[in-house]
Parts: C-alpha cells; sequence; structure tokens
C-alpha cells in the first residue's frame, strides 16, 4: 500500500456501474481517483475525488482541468478503462502528454487484434479457447456434439458485436467475414483483472465477476466473494501477460 506521505491521483477513464469496483480499488490503496467520463450522472462520480465531465478525446480541455485543480504533476497513473478504439488511443495520447506510464502503440495495436493477441498468448504459455475453423463442414460436425460456438469481430472489445451459435439454422442466418474468430463456446464463469501496471509490475489489482446484460451480449463487472486460491490461481498468468 502506498502511505499516506506519498498520495497521488489516479486518472480513471469512465465512472459507469461497472467501473465502481476498480474505483473503489484505487481509493483502497490511498490514491485519489479522477473521473473522466461525458455522463455528468455517472455513478462513479458521487465516490470521485476530482469528476471531469468530459469525453476523453477532449485530450486538450482534460489536460487544462488538471492544471486548474492543481494535480497535473500529481498523477501516478491512468487507467484508460474505455471500449471503443478511438477512446483508448486518445487516453494513450493523454498519458504521453502527462509522462504517464502507459501501453506504447504497439501493445494497444495488439490488443485491437484478437488473432495477433490470441497467438501472443499461445507462444506465452496462456491458455486460450479453442479456435474454428469458419468451414460448413468443420462447423456441421462441432455443432453435432451438441457444443455451442462463439463468434468474435477480430478487433472489438468488451463483448460488443458477438454471436452465439448453437445450431446449424443459426450459422446459416448469419453472414460472418474473414475478420471473424470462431471459436468454442466454454460457457463458463467470465472473470476481468484491472489494475494499474508500472514497470511490468502491479501497484494493485483488482478481480471482478463479468455478468451478461439481460438486453445484449455485453458483459459488465461487479465485484463478487472470489476465493483468494483462485486469484493466486492467475497471478502466473497476469504477469505473464503484463510482459506480452
Amino acid at each position: 500500500m502506498i502511505s499516506n506521505d506519498d498520495l497521488k491521483w489516479i486518472l480513471c477513464v469512465g465512472g459507469g456501474r461497472s467501473k465502481i469496483t476498480i474505483i473503489e480499488a484505487i481509493k483502497s490503496q490511498n490514491l485519489k481517483c479522477c473521473i473522466i467520463d461525458p455522463d455528468e450522472n455517472c455513478l462513479g462520480k458521487n465516490i470521485a475525488d476530482f469528476f471531469i465531465n468530459r469525453s476523453i478525446l477532449d485530450v486538450d480541455k482534460i489536460i487544462d482541468d488538471l492544471h486548474e485543480k492543481k494535480i497535473y504533476n500529481k498523477i501516478l497513473g491512468i487507467i484508460p478503462y474505455v471500449s471503443f478504439k478511438n477512446g483508448q488511443y486518445a487516453a494513450y495520447t493523454l498519458a504521453k502528454k502527462l509522462c504517464l506510464p502507459c501501453l506504447n502503440k504497439e501493445s494497444l495495436d495488439l490488443a485491437w487484434n484478437k488473432k495477433m493477441f490470441k497467438k501472443k498468448c499461445i507462444e506465452h504459455g496462456i491458455p486460450v479457447p479453442k479456435e474454428l475453423s469458419n468451414d460448413f463442414k468443420k462447423i456441421s460436425a462441432f455443432l453435432s456434439t451438441k457444443k455451442k460456438i462463439i463468434v468474435k469481430p477480430n478487433d472489438t472489445v468488451g463483448s460488443e458485436s458477438i454471436e452465439i451459435i448453437s445450431s446449424i439454422d443459426d450459422y446459416l442466418s448469419k453472414t460472418f467475414s474473414n475478420e471473424f474468430i470462431f471459436e468454442e463456446f466454454l460457457g463458463n464463469d467470465l472473470f476481468s483483472i484491472d489494475g494499474l501496471v508500472i514497470n511490468s509490475k502491479f501497484i494493485f489489482q483488482n478481480f471482478s465477476k463479468k455478468y451478461i446484460r439481460s438486453d445484449s451480449f455485453l458483459t459488465s463487472g461487479y465485484s463478487s466473494n472470489i476465493s483468494e486460491n483462485f486469484i493466486n490461481s492467475f497471478q502466473n498468468y497476469t504477469q505473464k501477460l503484463i510482459s506480452i
């Protein structure tokens, strides 16, 4: 834990309901949290130490706000918890202008390319779901075993635009380009690991369980009672991930 004498600020992009656990994790480390969100009614506003009511795309105006609050030189890091591509690249630009540690552009490009990221995971010994060929005969044979297939666009995040295929009729009713990835649908619980990484080391980590929203396949993360043994089992994989 960081001592009170070293109290600094963390910028958190987004203050919606799914961000509450990460905001609480930030504050639990004796860090102050600045939320950046265009929604003036976002839940995170109520527990943030400072709230900037702007889009992350307004990089220069955000910097002006930080100067006005006199915390421009007191920021330890930024958590770009945003699910649209331009937003993450804008967060990268903000971090660079503030001289903060952040993913380099090559790592960002990798994060937005599921095929390349999956390849890197395999190279580093990180288990990933089995990938399937978009071939009618192979898809038919796989579905005949009563298993399901998850289809993902190659360049989106946050479970956006995914499809669950459970029958041949489902498959035939849709058209998928070569930019889609076909994987075995495991159907198990989904967890996420958030946190701040500096010099390839976690300053803090936050684990949360993901839930499928009732109106779509999009996921949101909420805190849950996760056993210490379960969390410890992820430590090796998280360290491998941040070294990619």
